[in-house]
């Protein structure tokens, strides 16, 4: 029988330790409040508008690449890094592929 999991909120901290946990072999559930994952992470449209409704900067972007691996899957396929404007920053901007239909549903 497998050891199961729960975690409470969707946000970054709880996706991530839902995908650590289910990495190792666990069977997880996630419980969220919102009707979305991404907790201050998220993004809305209004007419032909984008607006990030949170953070939009990864500064460790190793972290992020590791968590879409430990699951086999290429980061690559789900968004792409930007290097900022300030160079001597080194943070790193993403742009997410969402799903349409998934923003619709907000």
């Amino acid at each position: 029988m497998k050891q199961r999991a729960i975690v409470i909120g969707a946000g970054i901290a709880g996706i991530s330790a839902a995908i650590r946990l289910k990495a190792k072999g666990f069977e997880v559930e996630v419980f969220e409040a919102n009707a979305y994952p991404g907790g201050k992470l998220s993004e809305f449209k209004q007419g032909t508008y984008r607006f990030d409704a949170g953070p939009s900067l990864f500064t460790m972007p190793h972290f992020v690449d590791e968590l879409f691996e430990l699951m086999g899957e290429k980061p690559s396929a789900h968004f792409e890094y930007a290097v900022a404007v300030d160079r001597d920053k080194a943070d790193v901007l993403t742009t997410f592929k969402y799903i349409e239909e998934e923003l619709n549903k907000r």
